[in-house]
């Protein structure tokens, strides 16, 4: 929209637009930008409470890899060390444009420091291997309720098909039926679908802990999420790296609102790869971008993300501006105030000074 002025309220609701406004030099109280503005970005995946990881993890060690690292690098910081790290990436976050994070929680470490304005969705995220899931379930709905407590959303999600036992992610599911999306990690690696047939590193991993997973019954990570819950729940799937055509086409005909959150720079982080963009466009997938967090990127910049994009997956400016704004805002049943530029929304101002996502700024 060249030459449009857009009016906000002193709460930040959107109240006019003009397009086309000849003589713009002519309007009192007029502030203008040269750049592209764009709504408040929506980053639809990241783990904050990670953020004092940043450097501590290998690159390329594959998903085995990197699930031991985390699991060792968690201990080396303390509660102060990851609340300060959080604080300082949540102002960082809201001064480069962001609206809104789905984030995902372990703990509820992080609430303390989100005060920046950016609107958080925590999700919950449960997984583990004990007989006792009861007991974890128990632990994530208390943390459910301190994200509620600090006014923040929240509810439990499943991390993965391939790091849950069945009844845990049923009672997840179950928890979810009224009031909740899903977030679920989804073909970061070959290793899940390989899970399924008893092969490759997960599966030799789980024989090393003497696990015998409860859910290779489903016969695939697709099947498990199509036989385990219901398609009026929303869905958000992450990474996606190594789905195929066929198990997009069995989730999109069963799940009635899923978004594909794509996180390209923590693949190439993690295993080398990259999500293959062509066939969810092909399909008219709704398509959100992610950061995932400071132990497997360089930053929790959208512009990086997006900048990396358009450099390396075929992504046009047009395309992945949707993708970070209303798909995402779309995603997290937001989009009645953020994500798109219409009168009574609030979404934010964001302007990319010089055309091409390298920056963003937040310009209200």
């Amino acid at each position: 929209m060249p030459r449009t002025i857009l009016t906000f309220d002193q709460t930040g609701i959107l109240t006019g637009i003009r397009e086309d406004v000849p003589d713009m030099d002519s309007f009192q109280g007029v502030e203008f930008y040269s750049g592209v503005i764009v709504p408040g970005l929506v980053n639809c995946h990241t783990h904050s409470e990670l953020s004092a990881m940043h450097g501590s993890v290998s690159r390329g060690t594959g998903l085995t890899g990197f699930v031991k690292e985390i699991g060792n690098a968690r201990v080396k910081f303390s509660a102060e060390e990851a609340i300060g790290a959080v604080s300082y990436h949540d102002s960082k976050m809201y001064s480069e444009g962001v609206a809104a994070v789905a984030d995902i929680c372990n703990f509820d470490v992080s609430f303390s420091a989100k005060k920046s304005g950016i609107h958080y969705h925590n999700f919950i995220e449960l997984f583990g291997f004990s007989d006792d899931w009861p007991s974890a379930v128990m632990r994530g709905n208390e943390i459910v309720k301190v994200s509620h407590d600090n006014n923040m959303k929240a509810n439990l999600t499943p991390h993965s098909t391939y790091s849950v036992p069945d009844g845990m992610f049923k009672s997840i599911i179950s928890a979810n039926i009224d009031n909740g999306l899903l977030s679920i990690h989804f073909m970061e690696s070959r290793d899940e679908k390989e899970l399924y047939s008893n092969e490759g590193r997960l599966a030799v991993r789980y024989k090393e802990i003497g696990y015998d997973p409860d859910f290779l019954h489903y016969g695939s990570p697709a099947k498990r999420l199509i036989g385990s819950i219901p398609p009026e729940i929303p869905l958000l799937l992450i990474h996606n790296t190594f789905v195929s055509a066929e198990e997009i086409d069995i989730i999109e005909s069963h799940f009635k609102d899923v978004t594909w959150v794509l996180c390209p720079r923590s693949n190439l982080f993690i295993e080398r790869a990259l999500p293959d963009v062509k066939q969810f466009r092909d399909r008219g997938c709704r398509i959100a971008i992610g950061t995932d967090s400071l132990a497997s990127n360089d930053s929790l910049s959208m512009a990086d993300e997006i900048s990396f994009m358009l450099d390396n997956l075929d992504v046009s400016f047009a395309e992945a501006i949707d993708w970070a704004t209303i798909n995402g805002a779309e995603a997290l049943q937001i989009d009645h105030w953020a994500g798109s530029f219409e009168i009574g929304k609030k979404p934010g101002a964001v302007i990319t000074p010089n055309f091409d996502c390298k920056s963003f700024r937040r310009i209200l």
